[in-house]
C-alpha cells in the first residue's frame, strides 16, 4: 500500500470517528472506528466500524444517516477526490471470541 492512501486512510478514520463524536444521531449506540480501506482510484472506501451492542440497528442508523456525514466529511477534506464511504461491521472481535471458547473447549477435553 502506498504512503498516500495509508495517509487517506488515517484521515478517514480520524475524521469519521470525529463527525460520529460531535454529531449525536438518534438512537445511535456506542461505535468505534476501526479502520478504513480505499479504493485505489481513492473513489470508494470501506469503514470498519466495532458496535458495542445492537449491531444491526445500529448499522440501520447510520446508513440512513449516511448522506449526512458523507457530506460533513465532503467539508473536512482537501481532496481532489472525497472517497465515497460505505460502512462495514468489523467482526473480528465476535471470531476471536468463538475460536477463544473453541480453544477452552479443547481444552477441557484433553483434561
Amino acid at each position: 500500500m502506498s504512503f498516500k492512501m495509508e495517509k487517506v486512510n488515517s484521515l478517514l478514520v480520524e475524521e469519521v470517528s470525529s463527525i460520529l463524536n460531535k454529531k449525536r444521531f438518534l438512537g445511535l449506540g456506542f461505535i468505534t472506528v476501526i479502520g478504513a480501506e480505499c479504493a485505489k482510484d481513492l473513489r470508494s472506501a470501506r469503514i470498519w466500524i466495532s458496535i458495542f451492542d445492537e449491531p444491526e440497528k445500529n448499522l440501520k442508523i447510520l446508513k440512513d444517516h449516511l448522506y449526512e456525514i458523507q457530506r460533513e466529511l465532503n467539508k473536512r477534506l482537501e481532496l481532489k477526490f472525497v472517497p465515497r464511504i460505505h460502512f462495514r461491521l468489523d467482526k473480528s472481535e465476535e471470531n476471536y471470541t468463538r475460536i477463544d471458547k473453541l480453544l477452552k473447549d479443547e481444552d477441557k477435553k484433553l483434561d
